[in-house]
């Protein structure tokens, strides 16, 4: 049976490689078409992110984006919430450059692949509820995602995104480790 649209969620991991190598060894590079999916939702940002937002944007963006001169809270003055707000305009800009730039790569990998038929997907959403969202939307075949932890803590108590798409997706779901 060919397979006629695989979703694959991409987070600009490492281990985005190894997904998209086991996207183009399931897909017909002619007929298949590629859905990547990269969510956007809080969170506390990975070294990875951090050293990407300074090589990419800069050390005085990589400061603002952490943070650096945000007032203690409670916030009474202008200048405390003038900086929380451009805090939180850095961190938008930044996750939205980063989406950008983590679906760039990978469609440019798939591409030099001799992958054609790709469609790109920035949700703003935790990464399972994009994903099963997009996978509903678009009557996918099959999903391909990573399995690898980003925190721990926070798998434990809700559950890794690859965890909550096995457990909730009624298409067939892939996992990469």
């Amino acid at each position: 049976m060919a397979l006629k649209k695989i979703l694959v969620g991409v987070d600009g991991s490492k281990h985005n490689e190894l997904v998209l190598d086991k996207v183009i060894e399931f897909s017909d590079h002619n007929e298949t078409q590629i859905i990547l999916v990269h969510a956007i939702s809080p969170h506390a940002l990975s070294e990875q992110e951090i050293a990407y937002a300074q090589d990419r944007c800069g050390e005085e963006f990589s400061r603002r984006l952490l943070g650096s001169g945000l007032p203690p809270f409670p916030i009474e003055e202008n200048d405390g919430r003038r900086a929380v707000y451009q805090y939180m305009e850095t961190r938008e800009t930044f996750n939205r450059v980063y989406a950008e730039d983590v679906i760039n790569r990978a469609e440019t990998y798939l591409r030099e692949h001799g992958i054609k038929n790709i469609k790109t997907d920035i949700e703003n959403n935790n990464p399972a509820d994009a994903i099963l969202e997009v996978a509903e939307r678009e009557n996918v075949d099959m999903i391909i995602i990573g399995r690898h932890g980003h925190n721990l803590l926070v798998d434990f108590f809700l559950g890794s995104t690859a965890q909550k798409v096995l457990q909730q997706s009624k298409y067939t779901v892939l996992t990469v480790k």
